[in-house]
Protein backbone atom coordinates (compact mmCIF):
# COMPACT_ATOMS: atom_id res chain seq x y z
CA UNK A 1 0.00 0.00 0.00
CA UNK A 2 3.04 2.47 0.95
CA UNK A 3 4.39 1.84 -2.46
CA UNK A 4 1.25 2.41 -4.57
CA UNK A 5 0.74 5.57 -2.62
CA UNK A 6 4.45 6.74 -3.13
CA UNK A 7 3.61 6.00 -6.56
CA UNK A 8 0.56 8.08 -7.37
CA UNK A 9 2.58 10.88 -5.48
CA UNK A 10 5.37 10.54 -7.72
CA UNK A 11 2.87 10.78 -10.94
CA UNK A 12 1.49 13.46 -9.91
CA UNK A 13 4.58 15.70 -9.29
CA UNK A 14 5.62 14.69 -12.74
CA UNK A 15 2.02 16.38 -13.66
CA UNK A 16 2.60 19.39 -11.72
CA UNK A 17 6.10 19.65 -13.10
CA UNK A 18 5.13 19.40 -16.94
CA UNK A 19 2.57 22.05 -17.24
CA UNK A 20 5.03 24.43 -14.69
CA UNK A 21 7.17 23.84 -17.30
CA UNK A 22 4.99 24.46 -20.43
CA UNK A 23 5.49 20.95 -22.05
CA UNK A 24 2.89 19.57 -24.25
CA UNK A 25 -0.11 17.92 -22.83
CA UNK A 26 -3.32 15.89 -24.78
CA UNK A 27 -5.04 18.64 -24.28
CA UNK A 28 -2.70 21.58 -24.52
CA UNK A 29 -4.10 24.88 -26.27
CA UNK A 30 -2.66 28.07 -26.84
CA UNK A 31 0.49 29.84 -28.65
CA UNK A 32 2.69 27.19 -27.35
CA UNK A 33 0.37 24.49 -29.03
CA UNK A 34 0.36 26.66 -32.55
CA UNK A 35 4.02 27.36 -32.00
CA UNK A 36 4.32 23.44 -31.52
CA UNK A 37 2.26 22.73 -34.63
CA UNK A 38 4.49 25.64 -36.82
CA UNK A 39 2.17 28.04 -36.86
CA UNK A 40 1.99 31.40 -35.59
CA UNK A 41 -0.85 32.87 -33.61
CA UNK A 42 -3.09 35.72 -35.97
CA UNK A 43 -1.83 38.87 -35.98
CA UNK A 44 -4.18 41.61 -34.96
CA UNK A 45 -6.22 42.83 -37.24
CA UNK A 46 -4.60 46.88 -38.22
CA UNK A 47 -7.54 49.52 -37.96
CA UNK A 48 -8.15 50.91 -41.05
CA UNK A 49 -7.95 54.96 -42.06
CA UNK A 50 -8.91 56.74 -45.34
CA UNK A 51 -5.69 57.63 -47.40
CA UNK A 52 -4.64 61.25 -47.14
CA UNK A 53 -6.49 63.73 -49.62
CA UNK A 54 -4.05 65.02 -52.05
CA UNK A 55 -5.01 68.80 -52.45
CA UNK A 56 -3.54 69.27 -56.07
CA UNK A 57 -5.41 66.47 -56.89
CA UNK A 58 -8.82 67.65 -55.83
CA UNK A 59 -8.63 70.81 -57.00
CA UNK A 60 -7.76 69.97 -60.29
CA UNK A 61 -10.80 67.38 -60.16
CA UNK A 62 -12.73 70.33 -58.97
CA UNK A 63 -11.72 72.25 -62.07
CA UNK A 64 -12.84 70.14 -64.43
CA UNK A 65 -16.18 68.54 -63.50
CA UNK A 66 -19.13 69.77 -62.50
CA UNK A 67 -18.98 69.41 -58.55
CA UNK A 68 -19.84 72.70 -57.81
CA UNK A 69 -21.95 73.99 -61.09
CA UNK A 70 -25.41 74.18 -61.50
CA UNK A 71 -25.34 75.04 -65.47
CA UNK A 72 -22.74 72.20 -66.31
CA UNK A 73 -20.37 74.51 -66.88
CA UNK A 74 -16.94 73.63 -65.34
CA UNK A 75 -13.85 75.92 -65.42
CA UNK A 76 -11.82 73.87 -67.96
CA UNK A 77 -15.33 75.04 -70.36
CA UNK A 78 -13.42 78.45 -69.81
CA UNK A 79 -9.97 78.73 -68.75
CA UNK A 80 -7.36 76.83 -70.38
CA UNK A 81 -5.16 74.63 -67.65
CA UNK A 82 -2.20 73.89 -69.81
CA UNK A 83 -0.58 75.47 -72.93
CA UNK A 84 -1.60 72.34 -75.03
CA UNK A 85 -4.89 72.98 -74.86
CA UNK A 86 -4.66 76.88 -76.25
CA UNK A 87 -3.18 74.88 -79.58
CA UNK A 88 -6.22 75.89 -81.88
CA UNK A 89 -8.52 76.55 -79.55
CA UNK A 90 -9.96 80.12 -78.31
CA UNK A 91 -10.88 80.09 -74.83
CA UNK A 92 -13.47 82.58 -74.03
CA UNK A 93 -12.05 83.23 -70.47
CA UNK A 94 -8.32 83.75 -70.00
CA UNK A 95 -6.22 80.76 -69.03
CA UNK A 96 -5.98 79.61 -65.52
CA UNK A 97 -1.90 79.92 -65.75
CA UNK A 98 -1.65 83.27 -65.56
CA UNK A 99 -4.68 83.52 -62.88
CA UNK A 100 -1.88 82.84 -59.51
CA UNK A 101 0.95 85.14 -60.78
CA UNK A 102 -1.55 88.15 -60.57
CA UNK A 103 -1.75 88.42 -56.81
CA UNK A 104 -4.92 90.67 -57.14
CA UNK A 105 -8.03 89.02 -58.59
CA UNK A 106 -10.78 90.77 -59.64
CA UNK A 107 -9.84 94.37 -60.08
CA UNK A 108 -12.63 96.82 -61.07
CA UNK A 109 -11.17 100.08 -61.17
CA UNK A 110 -7.56 102.13 -61.32
CA UNK A 111 -7.43 102.75 -57.89
CA UNK A 112 -7.52 98.86 -57.17
CA UNK A 113 -4.89 98.16 -60.05
CA UNK A 114 -2.58 100.74 -58.45
CA UNK A 115 -3.14 99.28 -55.28
CA UNK A 116 -2.43 95.56 -56.79
CA UNK A 117 -5.65 94.88 -54.29
CA UNK A 118 -9.09 93.76 -55.95
CA UNK A 119 -12.63 92.78 -54.68
CA UNK A 120 -10.81 89.42 -53.67
CA UNK A 121 -8.63 88.70 -51.22
CA UNK A 122 -7.85 85.69 -52.35
CA UNK A 123 -7.52 82.96 -55.50
CA UNK A 124 -10.20 81.46 -53.99
CA UNK A 125 -12.41 83.77 -53.59
CA UNK A 126 -12.14 84.80 -56.57
CA UNK A 127 -12.59 81.61 -58.34
CA UNK A 128 -15.96 81.33 -55.97
CA UNK A 129 -17.08 84.30 -58.31
CA UNK A 130 -17.28 82.05 -61.16
CA UNK A 131 -18.84 79.07 -58.65
CA UNK A 132 -21.55 81.23 -57.20
CA UNK A 133 -21.74 83.72 -60.24
CA UNK A 134 -24.56 83.21 -63.59
CA UNK A 135 -21.91 80.95 -65.06
CA UNK A 136 -22.09 78.04 -62.72
CA UNK A 137 -24.81 79.33 -60.61
CA UNK A 138 -23.97 77.35 -57.28
CA UNK A 139 -25.58 78.88 -54.94
CA UNK A 140 -24.58 76.58 -51.99
CA UNK A 141 -21.64 77.01 -49.72
CA UNK A 142 -18.43 74.72 -51.13
CA UNK A 143 -16.38 73.29 -48.43
CA UNK A 144 -13.45 75.20 -46.99
CA UNK A 145 -10.78 72.35 -47.99
CA UNK A 146 -12.48 72.21 -51.38
CA UNK A 147 -11.66 75.81 -51.76
CA UNK A 148 -7.99 75.68 -50.68
CA UNK A 149 -7.54 72.42 -53.04
CA UNK A 150 -9.13 74.71 -56.21
CA UNK A 151 -6.21 77.06 -54.70
CA UNK A 152 -3.16 74.61 -54.41
CA UNK A 153 -4.42 73.41 -58.06
CA UNK A 154 -4.50 76.79 -59.83
CA UNK A 155 -0.99 77.68 -57.95
CA UNK A 156 0.49 74.13 -59.38
CA UNK A 157 -0.62 75.27 -62.65
CA UNK A 158 1.32 78.66 -62.69
CA UNK A 159 2.99 80.15 -65.28
CA UNK A 160 4.65 84.04 -64.66
CA UNK A 161 5.20 84.07 -68.77
CA UNK A 162 1.58 83.99 -69.12
CA UNK A 163 0.02 86.76 -71.08
CA UNK A 164 -2.34 87.29 -68.84
CA UNK A 165 -0.04 86.72 -65.67
CA UNK A 166 -0.26 90.70 -65.20
CA UNK A 167 -3.03 92.12 -63.38
CA UNK A 168 -5.77 93.71 -65.20
CA UNK A 169 -8.83 95.61 -64.85
CA UNK A 170 -12.25 93.22 -65.42
CA UNK A 171 -14.35 94.68 -68.07
CA UNK A 172 -18.18 93.63 -68.39
CA UNK A 173 -19.49 95.65 -70.94
CA UNK A 174 -16.62 95.59 -74.20
CA UNK A 175 -17.01 98.05 -77.20
CA UNK A 176 -18.26 96.86 -80.14
CA UNK A 177 -15.74 96.42 -83.17
CA UNK A 178 -15.98 99.57 -85.86
CA UNK A 179 -17.76 100.25 -88.62
CA UNK A 180 -16.05 99.67 -92.18
CA UNK A 181 -14.84 95.88 -91.36
CA UNK A 182 -15.35 93.78 -94.41
CA UNK A 183 -16.44 90.30 -93.15
CA UNK A 184 -14.83 87.36 -94.46
CA UNK A 185 -17.14 84.35 -93.69
CA UNK A 186 -14.21 81.43 -93.82
CA UNK A 187 -12.41 83.30 -90.99
CA UNK A 188 -15.68 83.52 -89.17
CA UNK A 189 -16.34 79.82 -89.90
CA UNK A 190 -12.78 79.26 -88.00
CA UNK A 191 -13.43 81.37 -85.72
CA UNK A 192 -16.44 79.57 -84.75
CA UNK A 193 -14.84 75.80 -85.01
CA UNK A 194 -12.20 77.21 -82.50
CA UNK A 195 -13.83 78.65 -79.78
CA UNK A 196 -18.37 78.13 -80.27
CA UNK A 197 -18.88 75.22 -80.81
CA UNK A 198 -17.59 73.60 -77.88
CA UNK A 199 -20.39 75.48 -75.42
CA UNK A 200 -22.47 75.77 -78.86
CA UNK A 201 -22.42 72.50 -80.86
CA UNK A 202 -21.36 72.60 -84.41
CA UNK A 203 -24.48 73.48 -85.68
CA UNK A 204 -25.73 76.74 -83.91
CA UNK A 205 -29.61 77.14 -83.90
CA UNK A 206 -30.39 80.68 -83.96
CA UNK A 207 -34.16 79.69 -82.31
CA UNK A 208 -32.51 79.13 -79.54
CA UNK A 209 -31.16 82.56 -79.19
CA UNK A 210 -33.12 85.54 -78.20
CA UNK A 211 -33.22 88.41 -80.11
CA UNK A 212 -34.59 92.32 -80.12
CA UNK A 213 -38.39 92.31 -81.09
CA UNK A 214 -37.25 88.18 -82.77
CA UNK A 215 -34.77 89.77 -85.10
CA UNK A 216 -31.32 88.50 -86.02
CA UNK A 217 -28.45 90.20 -87.53
CA UNK A 218 -24.97 89.93 -87.25
CA UNK A 219 -24.75 93.24 -84.29
CA UNK A 220 -27.06 91.51 -82.21
CA UNK A 221 -24.25 88.66 -82.07
CA UNK A 222 -21.25 90.80 -82.28
CA UNK A 223 -23.29 92.02 -79.17
CA UNK A 224 -23.47 88.71 -78.23
CA UNK A 225 -19.68 87.86 -78.31
CA UNK A 226 -18.34 90.98 -76.87
CA UNK A 227 -21.06 90.86 -74.42
CA UNK A 228 -21.77 94.77 -74.90
CA UNK A 229 -24.90 95.75 -72.53
CA UNK A 230 -26.80 98.71 -74.67
CA UNK A 231 -24.19 99.12 -76.91
CA UNK A 232 -25.34 97.41 -79.89
CA UNK A 233 -23.85 100.09 -82.44
CA UNK A 234 -21.01 101.06 -80.73
CA UNK A 235 -22.53 104.59 -79.76
CA UNK A 236 -23.56 103.48 -76.26
CA UNK A 237 -26.86 104.64 -77.07
CA UNK A 238 -28.41 102.12 -79.41
CA UNK A 239 -29.41 104.38 -81.61
CA UNK A 240 -28.54 103.73 -85.88
CA UNK A 241 -27.26 107.08 -87.33
CA UNK A 242 -28.20 107.25 -90.95
CA UNK A 243 -29.14 109.84 -93.62
CA UNK A 244 -32.93 111.44 -93.26
CA UNK A 245 -35.37 108.84 -94.50
CA UNK A 246 -32.63 105.52 -94.91
CA UNK A 247 -33.75 102.56 -93.80
CA UNK A 248 -32.33 101.13 -91.07
CA UNK A 249 -31.21 97.86 -92.96
CA UNK A 250 -29.42 99.92 -95.09
CA UNK A 251 -27.49 101.94 -92.56
CA UNK A 252 -26.60 98.49 -90.84
CA UNK A 253 -25.69 97.47 -94.13
CA UNK A 254 -23.31 100.69 -95.06
CA UNK A 255 -21.47 100.47 -91.42
CA UNK A 256 -20.63 96.70 -91.16
CA UNK A 257 -20.68 95.50 -94.96
CA UNK A 258 -23.66 93.29 -94.89
CA UNK A 259 -26.70 92.30 -97.29
CA UNK A 260 -29.60 94.36 -96.55
CA UNK A 261 -31.55 90.96 -96.06
CA UNK A 262 -29.05 90.14 -93.57
CA UNK A 263 -29.81 93.44 -91.61
CA UNK A 264 -33.67 93.06 -91.59
CA UNK A 265 -33.60 89.22 -89.88
CA UNK A 266 -35.01 85.99 -90.92
CA UNK A 267 -38.40 88.18 -90.76
CA UNK A 268 -37.78 90.56 -93.26
CA UNK A 269 -38.81 93.02 -90.32
CA UNK A 270 -36.77 96.72 -90.24
CA UNK A 271 -34.66 96.70 -86.95
CA UNK A 272 -36.17 99.50 -84.71
CA UNK A 273 -34.85 102.95 -84.94
CA UNK A 274 -33.54 102.69 -81.20
CA UNK A 275 -33.01 99.47 -79.37
CA UNK A 276 -33.06 99.55 -75.02
CA UNK A 277 -30.42 98.25 -73.39
CA UNK A 278 -33.21 95.51 -71.96
CA UNK A 279 -34.12 94.76 -75.66
CA UNK A 280 -30.64 94.65 -76.81
CA UNK A 281 -29.57 92.16 -74.11
CA UNK A 282 -32.15 89.87 -75.86
CA UNK A 283 -34.55 88.49 -72.68
CA UNK A 284 -33.48 85.56 -71.24
CA UNK A 285 -30.03 85.79 -72.63
CA UNK A 286 -27.94 82.54 -74.68
CA UNK A 287 -28.98 79.09 -74.33
CA UNK A 288 -27.26 76.32 -75.43
CA UNK A 289 -28.24 74.63 -78.25
CA UNK A 290 -27.70 70.91 -76.49
CA UNK A 291 -30.01 71.07 -73.30
CA UNK A 292 -28.66 68.35 -72.33
CA UNK A 293 -25.08 69.24 -72.14
CA UNK A 294 -24.93 73.21 -70.75
CA UNK A 295 -26.76 75.41 -69.66
CA UNK A 296 -26.63 79.20 -69.49
CA UNK A 297 -29.00 81.28 -67.09
CA UNK A 298 -29.71 84.78 -67.72
CA UNK A 299 -26.85 86.44 -69.25
CA UNK A 300 -23.94 83.72 -67.90
CA UNK A 301 -22.34 84.04 -71.64
CA UNK A 302 -18.79 85.54 -70.82
CA UNK A 303 -17.91 88.04 -72.95
CA UNK A 304 -14.70 87.67 -75.74
CA UNK A 305 -12.43 90.32 -74.88
CA UNK A 306 -10.41 92.28 -77.11
CA UNK A 307 -7.32 90.27 -76.37
CA UNK A 308 -9.25 87.01 -76.96
CA UNK A 309 -10.76 87.99 -79.74
CA UNK A 310 -9.76 90.91 -82.23
CA UNK A 311 -12.43 93.23 -83.37
CA UNK A 312 -12.22 91.41 -87.35
CA UNK A 313 -12.74 87.95 -85.61
CA UNK A 314 -16.24 89.55 -84.01
CA UNK A 315 -17.22 90.43 -87.15
CA UNK A 316 -16.58 87.44 -89.13
CA UNK A 317 -17.95 85.29 -86.67
CA UNK A 318 -21.06 86.66 -86.71
CA UNK A 319 -21.49 86.64 -90.28
CA UNK A 320 -20.60 83.18 -90.14
CA UNK A 321 -23.13 82.51 -87.72
CA UNK A 322 -26.16 83.70 -89.95
CA UNK A 323 -25.13 80.92 -92.67
CA UNK A 324 -26.16 78.34 -90.36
Amino acid sequence: MYYVKAALCALLTLLVLSVLAGCPGPHKKGPAAQLEKGTAPPAAKPVETAPPVDPIARGKELFSTAAYSATGITCANCHAANTADLTGRIYIAHSALGMAPRGAWWISDDAQLKAMLGSSPTLADAALVCIAGPYMNYKLAVPPGDKDALAAYLNSIADPAAKDAKPFIVQTNYAMPPGGLTPNVENGKRVFESSCKYCHGAVLDLSTLKGAGGIWNPLQIMGKVRKAKGNWFNDHKGKIYGAAGEPASQRLARLFGMQPALAQGESGVEPPENITPAQGQGGEGVEDANPETLKFPKDGMPGFAPDLLTDQEVVDVAHYVMTL
